[in-house]
C-alpha cells in the first residue's frame, strides 16, 4: 500500500515540475551568471527561436552579444573581455532584450569591502 501512495506522490510532483508546451514563452524572462571568469550569462524565458541582444555594461564599457534562443527560449554568452578585478567598486550590469520586446537585467553584486586606510 505504502509503495503505491508513493509512487502516486512521486507521479505527481513529476507532472507539477515537468515543462509544459510553450512554457518558454509564458514566464517572465531571467537573466543570471553561470561564471565570472569568464562573465558567462544565461538568460531564460525567451520565444523559441527569437534573437536575444545581451549587452554587458562594465565600468562605462558596453559589450554586446546577439544570440538565437533555443527551443528551450534559452540563450548562453561568454564576455571574455569583461575582467572582475575589483569587487568593491566594478559596476557590472547586464540586459538582455528579445526582439519580442521581453527583457531581463543581471547586476553583479558589489562586495561590501572595508574602507582603504
Amino acid at each position: 500500500m505504502h509503495t503505491i501512495t508513493r509512487c502516486l506522490l512521486l507521479a505527481s510532483i513529476a507532472t507539477l515540475l515537468a515543462p509544459t508546451a510553450g512554457a518558454g514563452t509564458t514566464a517572465r524572462p531571467v537573466l543570471v551568471a553561470t561564471d565570472l571568469t569568464p562573465l558567462t550569462l544565461r538568460g531564460d524565458s525567451f520565444k523559441p527561436g527569437e534573437l536575444v541582444r545581451l549587452t554587458v555594461w562594465e565600468n562605462g564599457q558596453k559589450l554586446v552579444r546577439v544570440r538565437r534562443a533555443s527551443a528551450a527560449g534559452r540563450v548562453r554568452a561568454a564576455f571574455v573581455d569583461v575582467q572582475l578585478v575589483d569587487r568593491c567598486s566594478s559596476d557590472v550590469h547586464a540586459t538582455a532584450l528579445g526582439t519580442s520586446g521581453r527583457r531581463a537585467v543581471w547586476k553583479l553584486p558589489q562586495l561590501e569591502c572595508p574602507p582603504l586606510p
